[in-house]
C-alpha cells in the first residue's frame, strides 16, 4: 500500500460550517468544492441539522481540507494541528492575520531557531494552525 494523500477533516461545532468555509476561502485563497448539506442526504436526519454542512472539500493549491458541521462533542479540536507551508512571508502573514481574527494567537510569526519564519494560532472555531515559511538565505 502506497500512501498518496493525507487530508485533514475538520469538524466544526455550533452550526458554523459555512462561516468556517468562508474564512478558509478568504485566508487560504481556497475554493469550496463538493458542498453537501445534511438535508441532501437520503437518510432521515433531525430537523436541526437541515441546511448544515454534511461534507465539503476546500481546495487551496494542492492542499485539500475536508469539513463538516458536527455536534459539539465531536468538534473539540483534539491534538491535531494543520501546518501550512508558504513560499513567501507576505502571503503567510496575510493568511495568519485573517485566521487569527476572533481566534487566539499562540505564537506570533517570527524567526524560528531552525531558520524559518514560524507562527501558531487557534482560529475562532478552535482549529489549530501552524504556519511556516523558509527564509531565503
Amino acid at each position: 500500500m502506497a500512501l498518496q494523500t493525507i487530508q485533514p477533516y475538520i469538524s466544526i461545532g455550533g452550526g458554523k460550517g459555512r462561516e468556517a468555509i468562508a474564512l478558509y476561502e478568504k485566508a487560504l485563497g481556497a475554493k469550496a468544492e463538493r458542498l453537501m448539506k445534511w438535508d441532501e442526504c437520503p437518510m432521515d436526519i433531525p430537523a436541526e441539522r437541515k441546511g448544515l454542512v454534511m461534507h465539503c472539500e476546500i481546495a487551496a493549491g494542492e492542499l485539500k481540507i475536508m469539513l463538516c458541521d458536527s455536534p459539539e462533542d465531536a468538534a473539540k479540536g483534539g491534538q491535531v494541528s494543520i501546518t501550512l507551508g508558504f513560499a513567501d512571508a507576505e502571503s503567510m502573514t496575510k493568511s495568519f492575520e485573517i485566521l487569527a481574527e476572533g481566534g487566539k494567537v499562540i505564537m506570533p510569526i517570527d524567526d524560528a531557531f531552525w531558520g524559518d519564519k514560524f507562527g501558531m494560532l487557534h482560529d475562532r472555531f478552535g482549529v489549530k494552525w501552524m504556519f511556516v515559511c523558509p527564509q531565503k538565505g
